[in-house]
């Protein structure tokens, strides 16, 4: 990416370079770091600004919520995730703006508004269970926040628990099934292992799965 970047820049491919920057701030993100991450990302939005390129705006306003997330930078987290959603449903990219829907819950989950957070991840829900998750970016991390929200509000609703319970494992069994689904289709162990692995939410949904179905006792 750091190649490609250089040589968009050559050629004053400035689509093309912000792509790049977006690219290594997710790569940053994967590997821990959030700092850098929104670093790239920053460069990727300042560019994708000038050039006007909204659609790709949004996946980098996205990129950088999350990475906000990681450092606790709660309000820079809900600013960016609620432009993209504007701008998505400007664009009517509904698929996508579940993805940022999802990032704004996990916003309200972590700054411990859990009314707001169940609010927006119901109806995320409500819009997977009526269509499919294609065209998201990144449907397993939607399918663990909405696991995560739905889990600790059974906790903290007892009159609402049987049913967040549901959703919840509903939500863990979905995102699980697509792990695998798309795990399945890498041919090469050592690149699917590092799909299961090295992408944290899909390492995270994993490990919920198998907390929450252990193997048999022989």
């Amino acid at each position: 990416h750091q190649q490609a970047r250089q040589a968009c820049r050559e050629l004053a491919d400035r689509e093309g370079e912000a792509i790049s920057d977006d690219a290594l701030g997710l790569l940053a993100a994967f590997q821990g770091d959030p700092a850098t991450a929104l670093a790239f990302y920053d460069s990727a939005m300042a560019t994708q600004r000038a050039i006007d390129d909204r659609r790709s705006l949004a996946y980098s306003l996205t990129h950088a919520g999350h990475a906000h997330l990681a450092v606790a930078q709660l309000a820079q987290a809900q600013d960016a995730f609620s432009e993209a959603i504007a701008i998505r449903r400007e664009l009517g990219e509904d698929a996508t703006r579940m993805d940022s829907l999802a990032g704004l819950a996990r916003t309200h989950l972590q700054a411990g508004d859990l009314p707001a957070a169940v609010t927006l991840a119901g109806e995320v829900a409500d819009w997977v269970e009526q269509h499919d998750v294609t065209g998201m970016e990144y449907p397993v991390h939607v399918y663990l926040t909405m696991w995560e929200i739905f889990t600790q509000a059974a906790s903290a609703r007892p009159q609402e628990t049987t049913q967040l319970q549901r959703r919840a494992a509903d939500m863990l069994h979905r995102g699980h099934a697509l792990l695998q689904e798309r795990s399945a289709r890498i041919r090469d162990e050592a690149r699917r292992a590092a799909f299961l692995t090295n992408i944290p939410f899909n390492a995270a949904l994993q490990q919920q799965w198998e907390t929450a179905h252990p193997p048999a006792s022989p």
